[in-house]
């Protein structure tokens, strides 16, 4: 896994076909992509498929 920051409370890193469930979840709140993607949500095939994760 490669870590891109660290600090005493977070850690940012890349994606890993593991976070897949919870980007979808997360892709699926239109209060969420309303900024990003007009509300739409993002299909799982999608998410699952992109080379971050």
């Amino acid at each position: 896994m490669r870590i891109n920051l660290r600090t005493q409370r977070l850690v940012l890193r890349q994606f890993t076909r593991a976070d897949t469930d919870n980007l979808v979840e997360l892709n699926s709140d239109p209060a969420v992509m309303r900024y990003l993607t007009g509300g739409r949500s993002t299909p799982r095939e999608v998410i699952r498929d992109e080379d971050q994760v």
